[in-house]
């Protein structure tokens, strides 16, 4: 019986790293497939940029200037103030009378089939005066003032929609250091599966898109009543082969506040990771095929490593995943733009794992979580 059991567990190891394996070979292999974009600074194409904001003045102060400093020639502001009981709209009442470039709708109540955020991000899409949409969220801020020419530069031909980057800033701590690892790790999986024209997400902190496609497609009918996909369930739904672009680079980033506790960030990845069970089948099961091999990758090492059995083959097959995972990772730091501490890579892929464990089916079975 014990030898069939650690035969059983050396077979998973080795299975598991043959599938991390063919995953890191496979994304790695999209870089060659560079981005289009080439930034003009007399790019004229039209843009709305659309903010979702409920109670938000404080970040709304900071972010608004910032998104009109912007050096794109053409292009208005808007901000869904959704359901807000702070001084948002006094703040951009005031704003909006030196600047005509802005404009925002006050919602007071949300629907009772539609989630808040969403329908707040509707109705701004209703009032937009452009095609082109460029969404971000009020705890964010633009890196560089040629963000929105960087983004209306990679629509190019059949492009109707386009994903960026959005890195949380920098600070002290474990939980910071692995916040910004999962979301570059995140990110890099996005932007290689996208170039392999397997898009499935992006996220509405930096995209894109035209409102055209919003429009025909009815826009987030088929999962309104669900909190968050506002990005991800969207894109996953209407990219394809032909019409998703990316950019990238750091002249493209839009930093994001970073939670500060382990507790609300776990609260926010429930709500996210709440989001996966209504992706496309074929994401679900390529999603699931990665983070699955990831932790039998893991657990079966513990056990063999533990009972000692193979050596030869499990420092073998670690040495192989490992070294893929670090070439993988670096790669596609590199090709972002991003400046990660690369020295912390194996640590944190073992957190992640952890954090797979116990985060994967929470996320599986919680039915309902709010956005604010």
């Amino acid at each position: 019986m014990y030898l069939i059991i650690s035969l059983i567990v050396t077979f998973i190891y080795v299975i598991s790293t043959l599938v991390q394996s063919a995953f890191y070979v496979f994304m790695m292999a999209q870089w060659s497939k560079k981005q289009t974009n080439i930034l003009s600074r007399n790019q004229v194409t039209p843009i709305s940029v659309i903010v979702a904001a409920h109670n938000e003045e404080e970040n709304l102060v900071k972010l608004i200037p910032i998104l009109l400093d912007q050096n794109h020639h053409d292009f208005e502001v808007i901000v869904a103030v959704d359901r807000s009981n702070d001084e948002s709209l006094a703040y951009l009442t005031a704003l909006k009378a030196t600047d005509n470039r802005l404009n925002f709708i006050d919602i007071k109540k949300t629907p009772s089939n539609y989630s808040h955020k969403k329908y707040a991000l509707s109705e701004a899409i209703k009032i937009a005066k452009n095609n082109l949409l460029v969404f971000t969220d009020a705890d964010c801020t633009p890196v560089s003032q040629d963000w929105l020419s960087i983004v209306a530069a990679s629509f190019k031909d059949k492009t109707e929609i386009a994903i960026g980057y959005s890195p949380y800033l920098k600070i002290s701590g474990l939980l910071n250091r692995f916040i910004r690892y999962e979301t570059l790790l995140t990110a890099i999986q996005y932007f290689t599966f996208s170039k392999a024209g397997i898009g499935y997400m992006g996220v509405g902190r930096n995209m894109a898109y035209q409102r055209d496609l919003f429009l025909k497609n009815d826009g987030y009918s088929t999962h309104r009543h669900i909190t968050g996909g506002d990005d991800d369930l969207f894109i996953g739904r209407l990219a394809n082969q032909h019409n998703v672009s990316t950019y990238y680079g750091n002249q493209a980033f839009v930093n994001t506040l970073p939670e500060q506790s382990w507790g609300n960030y776990f609260k926010q990845k429930r709500r996210h990771l709440s989001v996966g069970k209504h992706y496309k089948q074929s994401h679900q099961i390529l999603l699931t095929m990665l983070g699955v091999s990831q932790i039998m990758f893991w657990l079966t090492f513990v056990i063999l490593a533990t009972i000692k059995i193979n050596l030869p083959l499990l420092v073998l097959c670690f040495a192989i995943r490992i070294l893929l995972q670090n070439a993988f990772f670096i790669k596609g730091t590199r090709e972002i733009g991003d400046n990660f501490e690369y020295i912390w890579i194996l640590f944190l892929d073992l957190i992640h794992t952890l954090f797979l464990i116990v985060m994967g089916p929470i996320g599986f079975f919680t039915k309902k979580v709010k956005w604010n």
